[in-house]
């Protein structure tokens, strides 16, 4: 199996268990605007707040701290396959994957029909940049700014 595939399936199985584990141990009264449970607010502002912004800095200083006009449009490195090279623009990826697919489970929480088209979208948009030969720190630091301000 491709590194990247294992790299998504270590990702999202411990997003998905963390929720588990947060929605046992953490306080279920309903609040926001769509009443979502209150572990769940808590998990997506950990992502949101840390984890995310923190991925992204990693991966820009992976990346050399080159100017960000130019980390923006750095392409991934031509003749090597992506699972072996920009590690820090990779795991912020899978990371993100991992993000959207924990709300997929039915056992953890019923996500209404424009969230599941949202994190279609974002998966598709995520894949291309991450298979793809778009150059994805775009993406990265893109995603990072939109879940810290949203």
């Amino acid at each position: 199996m491709n590194g990247v595939w294992k790299e998504l399936l270590i990702f999202s199985g411990v997003e998905s268990l963390m929720m588990a584990v947060w929605k046992y141990l953490g306080p279920s009264d309903p609040c926001g605007v769509d009443n979502t449970p209150r572990w769940s607010w808590q998990v997506s502002l950990l992502f949101q707040l840390v984890i995310f912004p923190g991925l992204c800095y990693y991966a820009w200083i992976e990346d050399g701290k080159v100017p960000l006009d130019d980390w923006l449009v750095l392409p991934w490195p031509q003749g090597e396959p992506h699972d072996e090279t920009r590690h820090g623009i990779r795991w912020f990826l899978c990371a993100f994957t991992g993000y959207m697919i924990k709300d997929f489970w039915p056992f953890l929480m019923k996500i209404g029909p424009m969230y599941v088209v949202h994190h279609i979208v974002s998966l598709f948009i995520c894949f291309c940049f991450l298979f793809g030969d778009m150059p994805p720190a775009i993406f990265v630091f893109g995603s990072s700014v939109a879940e810290v301000g949203s």
